[in-house]
């Protein structure tokens, strides 16, 4: 990255839309930050930022996304005032009208899309799910010359992941489900996991990951303190993912960016959507690495669930088909500092 160049990201983070988009955007801006860039966010409270990407931004501006025409029109201008052209927009909200705005602006911009479905004018357009091809986007690109950075070569995962790829040894491991339901409302959905778990007898323990943005963690966590048993730890606000995830043997998580860095990580893995944009992906992971996908979360039995664990626990010899190194944010910037407007 240029030395003098700066980039704006703009996305969002909270109960509704959870913390995946904010992740990969720290991800991408430190990476920015870490080969001679600036980075700037319009974006949630910067209470929302993880304590290890507290030091990536030059300036973080609070805005929550609502009207969009006016959002549009703020973005436009906050770049103006620093003088920036180069924007990532994380957002599924996003529409026709905003890029518009963008383009009258004269603005270049990335901009992640997870399911083909709606118009593009991005310069770069990411989607990291496994088995995409440019014939998603066949007749929604309206830029002239857009990249496409498609598949989990364009996952973004911070830096500890590349290094720490291997799990622990299968001993440490035994036993031991990690359980994520995406970084803000659970909707019940952990309690629901965990009972299933407890239920199977002695031989499981689980490691939980939760937020403090998540509207029902008082909840979960009065669930683990009466029905717990030892056999749960719940991280909230969890800052060494990595070494979460390598302590167990097998994982049970919603299809959300969580599922590039369990991959990257070597787990097996069962998957539910909490979210209809999580729905292709999960199927992209079954189809890809023969992950299970048991539907969206409102389907979720305990019979299912229990089930999926069984048949985890029966093979996991099985060695898991690692599509993500790890090294999306380096190759993002290098498209990034490839282009020329």
């Amino acid at each position: 990255m240029h030395m003098h160049e700066t980039v704006l990201f703009r996305c969002d983070a909270g109960p509704e839309v959870g913390s995946g988009h904010l992740y990969r955007c720290c991800t991408l801006a430190a990476e920015i930050v870490r080969q001679g860039g600036r980075s700037l966010m319009l974006g949630p409270a910067m209470e929302a930022c993880p304590a290890e990407f507290a030091h990536v931004f030059s300036e973080w501006k609070q805005c929550s996304f609502e009207d969009e025409t006016a959002d549009a029109v703020r973005t436009c201008e906050f770049a103006g005032l620093h003088q920036v052209n180069k924007l990532v927009l994380d957002d599924y909200r996003i529409s026709d009208d905003y890029q518009q705005i963008l383009k009258q602006n004269d603005l270049h911009w990335l901009q992640f899309d997870g399911t083909g479905q709606k118009n593009l004018w991005a310069d770069w357009v990411v989607n990291a799910m496994p088995g995409t091809t440019a014939d998603l986007y066949a007749d929604k690109l309206k830029n002239s010359r857009p990249r496409l950075l498609l598949g989990p070569n364009y996952a973004l995962l911070r830096p500890d992941f590349a290094k720490h790829a291997l799990p622990d040894s299968v001993q440490q491991r035994a036993g031991r489900v990690f359980v994520f339901a995406g970084g803000g409302d659970d909707k019940k959905v952990l309690t629901l996991l965990l009972g299933s778990f407890l239920s199977m007898g002695d031989s499981l323990t689980i490691c939980a990951v939760s937020t403090s943005t998540n509207p029902g963690l008082s909840d979960s966590l009065n669930w683990i303190h009466h029905n717990g048993m030892g056999k749960v730890e719940l991280h909230i606000d969890a800052q060494d993912m990595p070494a979460l995830m390598r302590s167990c043997a097998m994982a049970f998580v919603s299809a959300g960016t969580v599922t590039y860095e369990i991959n990257c990580t070597g787990l097996p893995m069962v998957l539910f959507s909490m979210a209809d944009n999580q729905i292709a992906q999960a199927l992209a992971w079954a189809e890809s690495t023969g992950a299970k996908y048991l539907g969206d979360y409102r389907q979720l039995t305990v019979a299912a669930i229990q089930g999926a664990v069984s048949e985890l626990l029966v093979n996991l010899d099985t060695p898991v088909k690692r599509l993500v190194d790890g090294q999306g944010a380096r190759r993002i910037v290098q498209e990034l500092m490839e282009f020329s407007a």
